[in-house]
């Protein structure tokens, strides 16, 4: 805790562990467990308010050691299923930390149903702006891109291989349909207007 304190963060390195051997063979890193992240986390949330988020602080939010360790509480609270709380400290990260962290968040819920995505979007947008750098729609549009890239790699993988054009195209489609509901899910009465996504929406379902 004091090494925390004094901004030594050294403990919480980016390789949290995925259960995946890293290049060259390393050994595997264990992740903290998540009451350890917790904590880790609200003291660099109190340090910022402390220092008044000073720029030149290592607890300001722009400092990449307030990002990891904030983005790893994120994480943990997406792994355990606090889905109403991942908004409430996703807005403390920065746009280049936040919108993988939630398309990868969206991604994970691919196979909910609508009815269960809207309060999802609800909670994000309540907390999260709706537009631009870091904002719910940057989520779902990189959600979006990935989803098209990995059909079309899917798509090009089954025609190499020979399958069946029904069965190539249901593997390859079904993803990019669950991610284009996303989109489609602010177009419900309960958003305004401005939220919707139809010009993402329509390039995404033409591919």
């Amino acid at each position: 805790v004091e090494s925390w304190i004094a901004g030594d963060f050294s403990s919480f390195s980016s390789e949290f562990s995925t259960g995946e051997e890293r290049e060259g063979g390393a050994e595997l890193i264990t992740p903290p467990p998540p009451h350890i992240i917790r904590f880790a986390a609200h003291l660099v949330l109190w340090l910022a308010a402390l220092t008044d988020h000073d720029e030149g602080s290592v607890f300001s939010p722009t400092s990449p050691h307030f990002s990891k360790v904030v983005n790893a509480y994120v994480v943990s609270l997406i792994s355990q299923q606090q889905y109403p709380l991942v908004p409430l400290y996703a807005r403390h990260l920065r746009p280049h930390v936040l919108e993988p962290t939630y398309a990868s968040f969206f991604s994970l819920l691919l196979p909910l149903p609508t009815s269960q995505k809207q309060p999802i979007l609800a909670q994000a947008l309540a907390s999260l702006p709706a537009r631009g750098p870091g904002s719910v729609h940057a989520a779902i549009g990189r959600l979006l891109q990935q989803t098209r890239e990995a059909g079309v790699r899917r798509m090009a993988s089954g025609a190499e291989e020979e399958l069946e054009e029904e069965g190539m195209m249901e593997a390859a489609g079904l993803e990019a349909v669950r991610a284009l509901e996303w989109a489609s899910c602010l177009r419900a009465p309960e958003f305004p207007p401005q939220h919707c996504m139809p010009r993402e929406a329509a390039a995404h379902a033409v591919l």
